[in-house]
């Protein structure tokens, strides 16, 4: 295993580890969320920015299984508190299709890091590695 940022690993066989209890409470207040604020939207609001950290953690790297058109295998784990990340447990909002469907969550992304992994929008190389990031 090795270590691509806080949260995140890269098992041998190249799937991506998340770990929501340290990644999700990081990004809900990256996007500057109180718990009282959290529902199904900005859960998948939340879910949708780990996913995309995680293709950028391995995006241009010898990791990128997608250089080889292999997809990359993203695994959110449990965690310790299994049912603290259930969308069920929070309030609709305006609900996790809109978030991630409606592309909603990739606009907030763009908003906040000025660019999308994987889309025309990508990380220039000139850019500066966020803080979390291990390369």
């Amino acid at each position: 295993m090795r270590v691509l940022g806080e949260g995140y690993l890269l098992r041998d066989d190249g799937v991506i580890e998340i770990n929501p209890d340290v990644v999700y409470p990081l990004l809900q207040e990256e996007l500057g969320l109180a718990d009282e604020q959290l529902d199904q939207y900005w859960l998948e609001v939340i879910f949708q920015f780990a996913k995309l950290d995680a293709i950028d953690l391995v995006q241009g790297t010898r990791h990128d299984r997608r250089a080889q058109n292999i997809a990359l295998q993203i695994h959110i784990l449990p965690g310790r508190s299994k049912q603290r990340w259930q969308l069920k447990r929070y309030p609709v909002g305006l609900g996790a299709v809109r978030a991630s469907k409606g592309l909603e969550a990739r606009g907030h992304y763009l908003r906040l890091r000025g660019y999308v992994p994987g889309t025309k929008h990508a990380r220039s190389k000139d850019m500066q590695p966020r803080k979390s990031e291990a390369r």
